[in-house]
């Protein structure tokens, strides 16, 4: 005993002389060692060899403990063993140190220890759940002891213990201040314990609002689901809508191309039939003359068979006169001899009379001769006649022939009237799939603060398309304008849409000049412009809205189009690169990114050229300086003001004429 106390204060004359000089951890683990040596355990007999567990992240406390392996506590072996957490802890142990950084779990490892191990703790902060635990005090490394834990796993100190410089847990104390913890733990405990039932009250009512929520929400799944069938169904229909377009579209080809050659037909038939009518109507011209002359003919030889008959009339009564004569004759001969006087008179008489016969001789003649004139026209009448029969005849099957011809165009038109709906239907459905891809109002008003849109097709389908789009804080809005209009440039428009759709949706590339870069090459791609001689591409402009920092930004790459911003009423306009997109499958393009800072209720416009460039019916143009110009007196006024005042101008402008191009348009606030 005396040798123990001896070795006791040497110890702690060494400790004290030596602490400067040899490091807390070394101190830590003698301390140990010295304290093991005063404990019993209850089967110290079944113990082989002394199994150290140390929970600690120092390598040098470890190496520390390492160095006890070199020797021997109660005449047996000593094993040490290194943990990183209390995960696995081996079974076969005797004593479990904590450091300084892990001691707070003694609470936890208490619980959960087995008999028989010892549990050295290193500044734990409460004392109910240690065994064994190092303190330092005024720079000392000292312990305490928990009597009462240490006998509960089994292992009995020595009355020497205390005397290594250890201090005993004053358990009533202890029990007093845990008995005073407890009360205050079971006010604490009461206000829980309401504020649990307060709260479990709200947990019922929020269960219920749960469970209805729930119900909503499965009712909703199930109506999700239905919408979620009929869009299959839909998309199933537009795609089998899409294989007929092209097929329809194929037709609509080769109907063109026979429309075409029909209407070429029609227009050499049309001209022949122009002709004809013309030859007719030459014919007819000749015919009204020829009747208006015959029918003078006729007038002159009526007037000539009055003359005739007049003559003949003359005639008669010379021939009565002439017959009295010659009986007057036949009587004066009977009585010349009476009257012998007379017969002078009477010779006289008869050579005027014979002179009358030849008078009346020659004018027989002459009327002989007007009658054979006569025939003779009459003669010429009938040939005239004959003529006019057979061209009357001639007109008459010209006129059956224009007839045919004019039942075959009839004909023509129907079954032109039957394509032309035919393929006004299915340009109609192909408006109908181009609005499926465009987004929608509710997106764009979803998307977009504030916006508006003017989008009106020069024919029933467009060849300009707009995007709008946002992913995380960023919202692509895009106007773009694909070559041609009509039924071509909706197919370029959908392709447009389709290669957008792949970059920036699928492969997520969201700086818009490079949507640009790779919109160039994949449109030569789609198109196969390198090997054939397509020169199709569009002309677009891209902005990028960056809500990421605390700062606005827009970023802005156009392709042959402009960006006109007004920030804080200060017109802006940035210039996109005279380059379309396509068309040159030699020409390698790089685009140009322009970023700015922008602020709330800052407005700009993307746009496609069809609003400048329409004519007015004096050939025209609106142009791009009066529409920066209009844009810059409005861009103030709400967007339904602006969008009305837009398109009366246009109707102001454009009047009567034809709409040039599609035209496109949009406003948008940040």
């Amino acid at each position: 005993m005396k040798k123990l106390i001896a070795t006791i204060v040497f110890l702690c004359s060494f400790f004290c002389l030596y602490s400067q000089q040899i490091s807390d951890e070394t101190i830590k683990v003698a301390l140990v060692y010295k304290i093991l040596q005063n404990l019993e355990w209850d089967k110290e007999q079944n113990i082989r060899k002394y199994n150290i567990a140390v929970l600690t992240e120092s390598n040098s406390l470890l190496e520390n403990f390492k160095k006890l392996e070199d020797r021997k506590l109660k005449e047996k072996p000593i094993s040490v063993i290194g943990l990183k957490n209390l995960n696995k802890v081996p079974a076969e142990i005797q004593v479990l140190y904590l450091d300084d950084k892990h001691s707070f779990q003694t609470d936890e490892v208490l619980k959960t220890l087995q008999k028989d191990i010892l549990l050295v703790s290193d500044m734990a902060p409460d004392q109910r759940y240690v065994m064994i635990n190092l303190l330092r005090k005024e720079n000392k490394i000292s312990f305490e002891i928990h009597k009462a834990n240490l006998i509960n796993a089994g292992i009995a100190p020595s009355s020497s213990l205390i005397l290594l410089g250890g201090s005993e847990i004053d358990v009533a104390k202890l029990y007093k201040e845990t008995q005073s913890s407890l009360e205050s733990e079971r006010e604490k405990v009461k206000l829980q314990a309401s504020e649990i039932s307060r709260q479990r009250a709200e947990i019922e009512r929020q269960n219920k609002e749960i469970e209805r929520q729930q119900a909503e929400i499965a009712k909703q799944a199930a109506e999700i689901e239905k919408q979620k069938l009929e869009i299959a169904q839909q998309r199933e229909e537009i795609a089998k809508q899409k294989l007929k377009l092209h097929q329809l579209s194929n037709d609509i080809e080769t109907q063109s191309k026979l429309l075409a050659e029909k209407a070429s037909l029609l227009q050499k038939q049309t001209s022949l039939v122009e002709e004809q009518e013309k030859i007719l109507n030459q014919q007819k011209d000749e015919l009204e003359k020829r009747k208006s002359h015959l029918s003078n003919l006729l007038a002159e030889i009526k007037k000539q068979e009055e003359k005739i008959q007049e003559q003949r009339n003359i005639l008669k009564q010379q021939d009565i006169q002439l017959n009295y004569q010659r009986n007057l004759i036949y009587l004066s001969s009977v009585i010349i001899f009476l009257f012998a006087g007379m017969i002078f008179f009477i010779y006289r008489n008869y050579r005027n009379k014979k002179k009358s016969a030849k008078i009346l001789e020659q004018k027989n003649q002459q009327i002989e001769e007007q009658l054979q004139i006569i025939s003779e026209q009459q003669n010429e009448l009938k040939q005239k006649n004959e003529e006019l029969l057979a061209s009357e005849e001639e007109l008459r099957q010209n006129l059956e022939e224009l007839q045919a011809i004019q039942e075959r165009l009839a004909e023509q038109n129907v079954l032109l009237s039957q394509k032309n709906q035919q393929i006004l239907y299915s340009i109609r459905y192909a408006q109908t799939i181009q609005k499926a891809v465009l987004p929608t109002k509710e997106e764009r008003c979803r998307i977009l603060k504030e916006s508006f849109l003017i989008y009106l097709p020069k024919d029933i389908v467009s060849g300009d398309f707009f995007w709008i789009s946002q992913h995380d804080n960023l919202k692509i809005v895009g106007v773009i304008d694909c070559t041609g209009h009509g039924v071509p440039g909706a197919f370029m428009s959908l392709i447009g849409h389709s290669i957008l759709n792949e970059i920036i949706v699928q492969n997520k590339v969201y700086n818009p000049a490079e949507i640009l870069n790779q919109l160039h090459s994949q449109v030569i791609q789609k198109l196969n412009q390198a090997a054939g001689k397509n020169k199709d591409g569009m002309d677009l402009g891209i902005a990028v809205l960056d809500y990421s920092d605390n700062k606005i930004k827009l970023h802005f790459a156009g392709a042959k189009n402009n960006l006109i911003l007004f920030s804080k009423h200060q017109l802006i306009k940035i210039n996109g690169d005279r380059k379309n997109i396509g068309g040159d499958p030699n020409s390698t393009r790089s685009y140009t990114c322009h970023t700015l800072e922008v602020f709330p209720d800052d407005v700009f416009y993307l746009a496609s050229d069809g609003f400048a460039d329409q004519a007015n019916p004096s050939r025209k143009s609106f142009g791009s300086h009066r529409f920066t110009k209009l844009l810059e007196e409005i861009h103030a006024r709400s967007f339904s003001e602006q969008k009305e005042i837009l398109l009366q101008e246009l109707k102001l402008h454009q009047q009567y004429a034809e709409q040039r191009d599609d035209i496109t348009l949009m406003g948008i606030k940040v």
